[in-house]
């Protein structure tokens, strides 16, 4: 098995994942709790801040109950023999 890094949809390196993970800590941007809002996939972060998926792949901060400001996800995604297992966590995110 193989862990592949991206933050959104972009493959990253192990370290440039860490260096962003790090700061996501520093500034509460890791994931606190999820859940499902009216069936979107809804994160809160450990600053507060609300972030719900648009159910094509991208996520919203919510502003005043409405989507706002795109943001990226950082994930860890487990590959085997070249295919994605389809199985990853969802670690932080970052503003676009």
């Amino acid at each position: 098995m193989e862990i592949k890094y991206y933050i959104g949809m972009n493959e990253v390196s192990m370290s440039a994942f860490e260096d962003a993970e790090k700061q996501a800590i520093k500034d509460g941007r890791t994931i606190k709790s999820s859940s499902m809002v009216d069936t979107y996939p809804t994160y809160t972060l450990e600053n507060g801040t609300i972030i719900r998926g648009d159910k094509n792949g991208g996520f919203n901060e919510m502003v005043d109950g409405k989507p706002g400001k795109k943001w990226d996800l950082g994930t860890m995604n487990e590959w085997v023999q070249g295919e994605s297992t389809n199985q990853g966590k969802g670690m932080f995110f970052i503003p676009e």
